[in-house]
């Protein structure tokens, strides 16, 4: 388990609740877990880490209301570069490729649909390795660009987010996802 997540024992025996601190002081969309994981001298993916913070960071550039398409080019093409020289190469790289490839692809569409599947994909490795506040950033990050489009596409990220709450033992924020997503719905 990651040093991200502390295990407090509740009043119940045989209870625990992973807790999972939302970031207060740094603006919502600055993926903190990632920065985290990549400021780690010794972390052997710390480079991995700074690959995702790089190719979120282009996806959030989608949620604001003035789009610099020529920067978020030249964005763009850096995330490839620096992905490229990333080594080894893991499910995380070749994730974080196909985020990249569906902003080009979202970029020329004007439409930040292509991203969904990617940045779900993305938040399903997260979940499976059980980085779950990088996941829950990943899943806040895609419901950010979907609300342009169809907030119905929320619904499946509503659910995931719900449910990696739940594994986290954060019931209340679980149960208020499964909520959104019922409204939505």
């Amino acid at each position: 388990m990651s040093d991200l997540f502390t295990v407090n024992s509740t009043d119940e025996p045989g209870v625990f609740e992973v807790d999972v601190p939302e970031p207060t002081e740094t603006p919502v969309d600055f993926h903190t877990p990632f920065l985290e994981r990549a400021s780690d001298p010794d972390g052997e993916d710390s480079q991995h880490a700074l690959g995702a913070f790089l190719t979120l960071r282009i996806v959030d550039q989608f949620a604001k209301s003035q789009l610099n398409a020529v920067g978020l080019g030249y964005q763009i093409s850096s995330a490839f570069g620096y992905l490229a020289d990333l080594s080894p190469r893991t499910d995380e790289v070749e994730c974080l490729e196909a985020i990249a490839y569906a902003s080009q692809t979202a970029l020329r569409q004007e439409s930040t649909r292509a991203m969904q599947a990617p940045l779900r994909a993305y938040a399903e490795l997260l979940e499976g390795q059980l980085r779950l506040l990088e996941c829950v950033d990943v899943l806040n990050t895609a419901m950010r660009v979907t609300t342009g489009d169809s907030s119905f596409e929320a619904v499946p990220l509503l659910l995931q987010r719900g449910r990696v709450y739940r594994t986290a033992g954060r019931f209340s924020e679980s149960r208020e996802s499964y909520e959104a997503s019922g409204n939505v719905a």
